[in-house]
């Protein structure tokens, strides 16, 4: 499950500070974003079915319309708290011509840019 602790709306889209306890099943929307690992445990994001680390080393990018889901722990145990930046691809295209192509499906060409050299990145 997760639980927004705090959330903040506007053109650009939307930042939710998120406290997550379980998996949550794959889903697609219309923005492009970035989750960031604040606290907690490490987990993943499958995105495209492929899990990609979240952790203190890490960041996750999901482009516009790509399935993912959250993979909570192996134990099930814990908490991971995490910033999710969810952009409007319209917005972005707005505030520079060149980001107009953020809602293509490969505007991130990885899902995991930064991620300190680990076995599991």
């Amino acid at each position: 499950m997760s639980t927004a602790l705090k959330i903040f709306q506007g053109k650009f889209g939307r930042v939710s500070l998120l406290d997550m306890s379980k998996p949550l099943v794959v889903h697609a929307h219309h923005h492009c974003h970035a989750l960031i690992k604040v606290s907690g445990v490490d987990s993943y994001f499958s995105v495209k079915g492929k899990n990609q680390p979240l952790t203190d080393d890490s960041v996750v990018l999901v482009n516009a319309w790509e399935p993912h889901a959250y993979v909570h722990t192996p134990s099930g145990e814990g908490r991971c708290i995490l910033l999710a930046l969810y952009l409007e691809t319209a917005w972005l295209g707005d505030i520079l011509q060149a980001l107009t192509v953020s809602s293509h499906p490969h505007f991130f060409p990885s899902h995991a840019p930064y991620c300190r050299p680990r076995p599991d990145c």
